[in-house]
């Protein structure tokens, strides 16, 4: 994927045409609804991730996943450009008549629901009660109606560590039901963009497989320099499971 930083890509929907009018959203195929009950979700503590030991960075073979569905968190912090990317592969995928589930569970920002109409959404994304307990209905229902579903995670959300905290066997419930999991983190340049990949892992969320996604346009380039202007993958691994 390389495009300019302030260029739009031409596979991705213009927010106005040439005479200045909001052109139709797409609008997914698949949708999901949930209106909580009476019960609470339990409150949980999140552990502080850990240091781990430095070893040799073996390159591994990129896992194969075209024949399973596929559950996909896409985490990183605000700016990061996780709306921009997430946008353009539901719209390619849906352009390719993709069915699967989309979900925004930004608590701030609900972009990508504004982009795409059938996006499902939490009433209160802001409650973190309410968010766990949304989610964890959204995953029951993606893998009893055996459905692909994409996951957009608000900067800083905490959802999906506290669902990982309370289910530790997500992964594996998921690929025994023959899923993969995948969560894909978006980063700049700045180093504090890779602290939800060190959270996650430290809590022992080992997806199926894994892709950092470096956004090379937030790259200022120095004097007499021309600033990158591309999204490249910068790692991508699987679990070896």
């Amino acid at each position: 994927m390389a495009f300019s930083k302030t260029d739009k890509p031409s596979n991705v929907t213009p927010l106005r045409d040439e005479a200045g009018a909001a052109p139709a959203k797409l609008t997914a195929r698949t949708t999901f609804n949930f209106t909580a009950d009476d019960d609470d979700a339990p409150e949980m503590a999140i552990s502080t991730a850990a240091p781990k030991a430095a070893g040799p960075n073996v390159a591994k073979k990129g896992a194969d996943l075209s024949s399973k569905k596929k559950v996909i968190f896409f985490v990183g912090r605000g700016k990061t450009g996780k709306t921009t990317l997430i946008r353009w592969l539901s719209e390619t995928a849906l352009a390719s008549d993709g069915a699967f589930l989309m979900a925004d569970m930004d608590p701030t920002n609900d972009t990508f629901s504004k982009y795409i109409d059938g996006v499902a959404r939490p009433s209160e994304p802001g409650d973190p009660v309410l968010a766990l307990k949304w989610l964890d209905r959204l995953l029951q229902h993606a893998m009893q109606a055996n459905q692909s579903v994409l996951v957009d995670l608000g900067g800083g959300d905490t959802t999906l560590r506290r669902l990982v905290a309370e289910l530790p066997d997500l992964v594996s419930m998921f690929e025994t039901a023959g899923f993969a999991v995948i969560v894909l983190y978006t980063v700049g340049p700045q180093e504090e963009d890779l602290s939800p990949v060190a959270t996650s892992e430290g809590l022992g969320l080992k997806p199926s497989a894994t892709a950092i996604v470096l956004n090379e346009g937030l790259v200022e380039g120095g004097e007499g320099e021309t600033p990158p202007s591309r999204v490249s993958c910068a790692t991508a691994r699987s679990s070896g499971r």
